[in-house]
């Protein structure tokens, strides 16, 4: 079910069709985030790995972020009249994911070395939410998600200078 909910968030468009007025501008998300994901994270198992949880939370925060995109011309309209901004549902949904991955990571009975090590990057992205980073949170997880070039030879090593005297 996480998969599946990952797959909903990552490949959602909000040009499509299939979304309905309501489901759009602030409220971006809607669809996306009320059909699963309560259900879909139970436990930690549900999740699998700190991997997976990084996904989540990145896609979460895009999520948020295509929200903020479809409603520029309205926030600037609001801006000049002196309004106050929008308030974006998927904010919420972005609370709320956070906060259960990190309930289901807490309450995970067994905990490896290297689960230890993955918490530390969870640890950081929730106390980012929770700051209001969430741009430049979604910015750093997208430069880790981006698979790395692959060198099948290393490099040739340079033999030592030898020094002039």
């Amino acid at each position: 079910m996480v998969k599946d909910f990952l797959h909903a968030l990552e490949t959602a468009d909000p040009y499509s069709s299939s979304f309905d007025e309501d489901d759009m501008g602030a409220s971006w998300g809607h669809t996306q985030f009320s059909n699963n994901w309560s259900r879909a994270l139970q436990t930690w198992e549900d999740v699998g790995s700190p991997e997976v949880a990084r996904q989540l939370i990145a896609a979460v925060i895009k999520t948020a972020q295509v929200a903020r995109t479809l409603c520029r011309d309205e926030e600037a309209a609001r801006r000049q009249k002196n309004m106050p901004p929008l308030t974006y549902l998927s904010d919420t949904y972005v609370s709320l994911i956070t906060d259960r991955l990190w309930e289901l990571w807490t309450k995970a009975s067994s905990v490896s070395y290297t689960h230890i090590l993955s918490s530390c990057a969870l640890t950081f992205c929730y106390s980012q939410m929770k700051r209001g980073r969430g741009k430049q949170l979604l910015a750093r997880l997208q430069q880790i998600h981006a698979p790395a070039p692959r060198l099948l030879h290393p490099p040739p090593r340079q033999p030592p200078v030898p020094m002039q005297e």
